[in-house]
């Protein structure tokens, strides 16, 4: 019934196997029967899965990264965040070598080292309109530095233990 009766109301267009396919792919529960639930669950499904696609894309963009002559442009250990700058938008990295390093947003070219701590940086954020970046690290520091120019503007110690 399911094949006829949509095989009429699209004209012919489409061949009776893919019609089948359809009908397999909507009898979710494949009694061979198709209910309310079924064809509203199938359409619904469709409709949020083509809005998906048409909104998240993505984009593999070549990159012509220069060679590595400079072992400082790498980080020493595991980079543990990634931030973009919210008025240059260029990249931040944070590693567990207590480096911030910065990158360039159109090639991913390294532009400099920001901070060097020496301590596993934990978490970051920029505190908009201030060109301020908080710190934290694993030495129970809290670090305010100049997203600038990478001064160390104040830092504010933990305890030892709790």
């Amino acid at each position: 019934e399911f094949v006829e009766a949509f095989g009429s109301v699209l004209g012919g267009t489409m061949e009776e196997s893919v019609l089948r396919e359809w009908f397999m792919c909507v009898d979710a529960n494949a009694n061979g029967a198709i209910d309310w639930d079924e064809f509203s669950t199938y359409i619904l499904l469709e409709a949020q899965q083509r809005i998906l696609k048409d909104t998240v894309q993505a984009e593999y963009v070549a990159q012509n990264h220069p060679s590595a002559k400079n072992k400082d442009d790498h980080h020493s250990d595991m980079i543990s965040l990634m931030l973009v700058h919210p008025r240059n938008s260029k990249y931040y990295s944070f590693s567990r070598d207590g480096t911030v390093k910065v990158w360039k947003s159109h090639n991913l070219e390294h532009e400099r080292v920001l901070y060097n701590g020496g301590s596993w940086i934990t978490d970051a954020c920029f505190l908009r309109g201030a060109h301020r970046l908080l710190l934290c690290s694993a030495d129970r520091r809290l670090c305010v530095i100049d997203s600038n120019t990478g001064e160390l503007l104040r830092a504010f110690a933990g305890r030892k233990h709790v």
